[in-house]
């Protein structure tokens, strides 16, 4: 007996593709990768020129210091004492010191044993008016105030001293030849200070002069036994002086140029004019003279100190340092090209096997110029390459490269090399000049990372 099922015939569904399915697919896919390609991706930064502007190039160093300075020696053995503060300005023929051969008027200064017939009275209203002077000043604890009271004090009893007769003095045991007064040969300041370098000679410098273990000053104080020819006091008797620095070969080109600079004491706070001579010391280094004419009594009694020197730039296009890098370019002398002028698309032409043909003829792209030469992008041309010139049957093989500083402008999409000019920098950002034929313009996307390997291609996304 026969099922009836088995008389029944399944039914298959028929298969339909849906078209808008397989698009919406396909669109998923395609936003999911651009999204993931993107996420992953690394993005190409990039700077927008400004308009021109200047920078500031500033550079430290540790000066030496030079002045017109005179030292006065020792005439005998003896005890020297000091009249005048250090620093002060005396005029020609001031006591600024005495020279105690015995020690007798040190004894009699310190043990208050003068003899009062040798003071007349003018010299006694002398010193009460001094006194006096002193005690109706607002702050009489100001050390310097007090020092001054104490030197003009001294030196009135050492001229006293010095002009009494025998007779008055004789008893004390006082032996009144033997005590020197040490004047002023000059109108200046006065300084205890000495190290050396008084007579120093700029052309004799070299880097152990500005080592610390080379500088050994020696400050003479009030109460000293000094020897014969020993060096008293020094007296700076110029109010020009100057500064020496050690530069490197960048520097010194760069000041070469430059006839006055701006240097500022940042430990002071002031800056002024310096007028700038570049020379050799004696160790053929760069070394530059600074002349100065002010603020020469707040370094009297320095030899070192530090300065910055600022130089302005040109103005120009504000750039980021690492924006500017070096693309290597084939030269190519002019004499090959049709144009021979400052065109930056020249026309050259490959030979013909046929010598009676021109052959074919091509254009490149040129990023620098100069008067016998172009310096041609290598995306525009091969090594290698064999052109002719238009009138006559000379050949140049392309080969030689030279190095053209330039930036990367990706307006375009595209990485596309244009040189520029440095005016300056510093240590993050540069000036290049504005306004050149193949160079950058205001509202230019650069390229902030410089990458020579994107020259002439295609950059897909930027942000």
């Amino acid at each position: 007996m026969i099922s009836r099922d088995s008389k029944i015939i399944r039914y298959r569904t028929p298969f339909h593709i849906n078209i808008g399915v397989v698009l919406f697919s396909f669109m998923l896919l395609y936003l999911v990768w651009n999204i993931v390609s993107l996420a992953l991706h690394e993005k190409i930064a990039y700077f927008e020129v400004a308009d021109k502007t200047s920078i500031s190039q500033v550079d430290s160093f540790d000066a030496l210091i030079l002045r017109s300075e005179k030292v006065t020696y020792s005439i005998a053995d003896g005890y020297v004492n000091y009249y005048l503060q250090n620093g002060s300005r005396a005029a020609s023929g001031d006591i600024v010191c005495s020279l105690d051969e015995k020690g007798d008027y040190n004894n009699l200064l310190h043990n208050g044993s003068l003899p009062q017939q040798s003071f007349t009275g003018a010299d006694f209203d002398q010193m009460k008016s001094a006194l006096v002077s002193y005690s109706l000043k607002s702050d009489k604890n100001d050390y310097t105030t007090l020092l001054d009271l104490k030197y003009g004090i001294e030196s009135r009893l050492l001229s006293i001293m010095m002009l009494a007769d025998d007779e008055s003095l004789g008893y004390s045991g006082f032996d009144q030849g033997m005590l020197h007064a040490v004047n002023a040969s000059d109108a200046g300041l006065i300084e205890y200070t000495i190290d050396g370098m008084e007579y120093f000679d700029p052309s004799s410098v070299t880097l152990e002069t500005f080592e610390n273990t080379v500088y050994k000053p020696e400050t003479i104080v009030s109460g000293r036994y000094v020897t014969k020819g020993e060096p008293l006091f020094k007296q700076v008797v110029s109010d020009a002086w100057s500064m020496i620095i050690p530069l490197t070969s960048s520097q010194a080109e760069r000041y070469s140029r430059s006839s006055v600079l701006s240097v500022e004491f940042p430990d002071l706070g002031i800056s002024t004019f310096a007028r700038v001579n570049v020379f050799f010391g004696a160790d053929e280094l760069f070394y530059a003279n600074l002349s100065l004419s002010r603020y020469l009594p707040l370094f009297s009694d320095r030899r070192f100190t530090n300065i910055n020197i600022s130089e302005s730039t040109e103005k120009g296009f504000l750039l980021p340092g690492t924006a500017v890098g070096s693309l290597s370019c084939y030269v190519v002398p002019k004499f090959f090209s049709s144009d021979r002028g400052d065109n930056y698309t020249p026309t050259f032409a490959v030979p013909d096997p046929d010598p009676l043909k021109v052959g074919g003829i091509f254009r490149a792209r040129a990023v620098k110029i100069t008067d016998d030469a172009y310096y041609i992008d290598p995306s525009t041309i091969e090594a290698g390459t064999v052109i002719k010139a238009f009138d006559s049957q000379m050949t140049f093989t392309v080969s030689e490269t030279a190095e053209v500083e330039g930036v990367f402008c990706i307006n375009k999409g595209y990485a596309r090399f244009c040189p520029v000019n440095i005016l300056g920098k510093d240590e993050t950002n540069v000036i290049v000049q504005a306004g050149s034929a193949s160079g950058i313009a205001v509202r230019d996307r650069i390229l902030t990372v410089f990458d020579a390997s994107l020259n002439d291609k295609i950059l897909a996304r930027s942000g």
